[in-house]
């Protein structure tokens, strides 16, 4: 696999893209009239034989949000980080044991606002190859990786639809083994897709999906 294919999806995420995504129970006048709280997940690419994938985690069943659904590392900014990159690898290190000097920031994805009154800033990163998650039980039910290839390929998002607040509303998501992975966790997969859909298998080492993988 060639050595700079995270250098070339650190190329890619540096074009211009969409200022303002949500969860799909958001609209813009939520957005101009609501005070939200902001916050920082990190999207982990790992190096794996087969390509890259992300690791993603299943939060804890007990949680006051999102629970037991599926999501990035991070969580609320704190008074003492220095920004929402700090705010992203503190929360990575917290809930999977991700250390610092393990994570190289590659860019960003715009912000997500979420219905339940979060400001999101992504953030895409490489981390090496030989860690191994510790997870606080607490947050973290359980961890799980999916190829890349599999996440940037549209056929395999579909768009949930569901009601909000007594209104119909609409959200991306995607289906991987027994994983459902929607809401603003599957609306920023689905822009990073965006983002990185330049990227050949034959260049940069990102692998095709397999026919098994198909029909997962």
């Amino acid at each position: 696999m060639p050595e700079d294919i995270f250098e070339t999806i650190r190329a890619s995420l540096s074009r211009p893209g969409k200022q303002v995504q949500n969860d799909g129970a958001m609209n813009g006048a939520h957005v101009s009239n609501q005070t939200f709280v902001d916050a920082a997940v990190l999207i982990i690419l790992l190096r794996r034989p087969s390509g890259i994938n992300i690791l993603l985690t299943k939060r804890a069943a007990n949680l006051s949000h999102h629970a037991g659904q599926i999501a990035f590392p991070g969580g609320r900014a704190a008074a003492k980080d220095s920004g929402m990159i700090a705010t992203a690898v503190r929360e990575a290190k917290e809930e999977i044991g991700l250390k610092s000097d393990e994570v190289r920031i590659l860019g960003s994805c715009p912000c997500h606002w979420t219905s339940t009154g979060f400001r999101i800033f992504p953030f895409v990163s490489a981390v090496n190859d030989d860690f191994q998650p510790t997870l606080q039980i607490e947050e973290v039910e359980s961890v799980f990786e999916v190829p890349l290839s599999y996440l940037t390929d549209f056929k395999n998002y579909q768009q949930d639809v569901f009601e909000w607040q007594g209104e119909v509303r609409d959200s991306w998501a995607i289906h991987y083994k027994s994983h459902h992975i929607w809401g603003v966790t599957a609306a920023i997969l689905h822009e990073l897709a965006h983002r990185l859909n330049n990227l050949q298998s034959k260049t940069v080492g990102l692998k095709t999906r397999t026919q098994k993988q198909r029909e997962l």
